[in-house]
């Protein structure tokens, strides 16, 4: 049998269980879960001629997809989490359309203040940005990233 017929039989063979053990993992998620068994699966494409398929190539295909799934995850749990880092500002130092105003109008008045002036280009270094407001810099970075987290949290609640 040469390597090919190898691979084709082993596909055949373990690509139900490797899809069913990812639906396990990835119960709410079974469109994740074929696209982690089709990764699974071309990794394996890729790698069959380095691997030895007579040997223990179950055991290989289950530690791949937990790898594969692993990252699958870490991928969903950033798209999920916006950074407001990532958001492109306008140059009015408001908050793009992503961030409406009516999300900004949840913080207090001096969170606004703050975030708006932090994120605002009129402003070119962000020591500005502390001293505006009485700060050091520490605790400038640390209130923006207690505001970010809170509107994250509100981005997280309106979806």
């Amino acid at each position: 049998m040469d390597q090919a017929e190898k691979l084709n039989r082993i596909i055949e063979q373990y690509y139900a269980e490797i899809l069913k053990y990812c639906h396990a993992l990835l119960i709410s998620d079974p469109q994740g879960a074929k696209d982690c068994t089709q990764e699974v699966f071309l990794i394996l494409t890729k790698k069959h001629r380095l691997l030895d398929m007579e040997g223990k190539i179950r055991i290989w295909l289950y530690k791949t997809a937990d790898k594969v799934i692993r990252n699958y995850r870490r991928k969903e749990a950033k798209q999920r989490h916006l950074s407001l880092d990532e958001i492109q500002l306008v140059d009015d130092g408001g908050l793009s359309e992503l961030l409406n105003d009516s999300l900004l109008d949840l913080l207090t008045e001096d969170d606004k203040a703050l975030i708006t002036a932090y994120y605002s280009t009129e402003f070119a270094n962000k020591q500005e940005v502390a001293d505006r407001f009485g700060m050091t810099l520490p605790a400038l970075y640390t209130a923006v990233h207690r505001i970010k987290k809170e509107l994250r949290n509100m981005i997280n609640l309106n979806k």
